[in-house]
């Protein structure tokens, strides 16, 4: 594996631990809104794949 692609995976799971941590802290503290992190998560990884499925 590629010093590149071993970063980018890395990257990719620090982004994913943040995330989680941040929704779950929004939940515990009751706040509403808390799904928002994981949506734009859910957005910004599946967006580009829907995309190139979809050969726009």
């Amino acid at each position: 594996m590629s010093g590149e692609m071993i970063q980018l995976v890395a990257m990719a799971g620090l982004f994913l631990v943040i995330t989680i941590v941040g929704s779950v802290a929004l939940y515990r503290a009751g706040r509403p809104g808390w799904w928002l992190p994981i949506l734009f998560m859910v957005l910004l990884i599946g967006w580009p794949l829907l995309r190139q499925a979809l050969g726009w």
